[in-house]
C-alpha cells in the first residue's frame, strides 16, 4: 500500500486504504461482475463492474432512499463509480449477481 495508508478490516484491506479517494484503484483489480451485454458509459463500452467496499456513510445514504431497487441502483453507482443513468441500462439479469457482490463487500452474506 502507498505511504501513509492503512488497511481497514480483514476483507477491505486489499480493497481500499484509509485515505481512499474515488474508484481509481479499482482499475487493476479483477472484475467483480462481468457484463456479457456491455453498456455505454462516458463514450466507452462498459463490460465489467468493479466495486470498492462500502463505507458506513454509503450505507447510511442508501437507507435514506425509498425502495429496494432504488437503494440498489444508488449503491451500485456509488461503489462502482458508474453514473446512475448508466447503471439503469445494465440488464436486469445481472442484478442478483451484482447484489451478491455488494453483500459480500458489506460482510453480511
Amino acid at each position: 500500500m502507498g505511504q501513509g495508508s492503512q488497511a481497514i478490516g480483514k476483507r477491505a484491506g486489499d480493497r481500499f486504504p484509509l485515505n481512499f479517494q474515488g474508484n481509481d484503484m479499482l482499475a487493476d483489480q479483477d472484475p467483480d461482475v462481468k457484463l456479457e451485454a456491455p453498456v455505454e458509459h462516458n463514450g466507452k463500452l462498459l463490460s465489467e463492474l468493479r466495486f470498492r467496499a462500502p463505507t458506513i456513510g454509503d450505507i447510511e445514504a442508501a437507507e435514506k432512499i425509498a425502495g429496494d431497487v432504488a437503494k440498489s441502483v444508488f449503491l451500485i453507482s456509488r461503489l462502482s463509480g458508474v453514473d446512475i443513468a448508466h447503471v439503469r441500462k445494465i440488464p436486469a439479469a445481472y442484478l442478483d449477481s451484482i447484489l451478491d457482490q455488494l453483500e459480500d463487500l458489506k460482510g453480511t452474506a
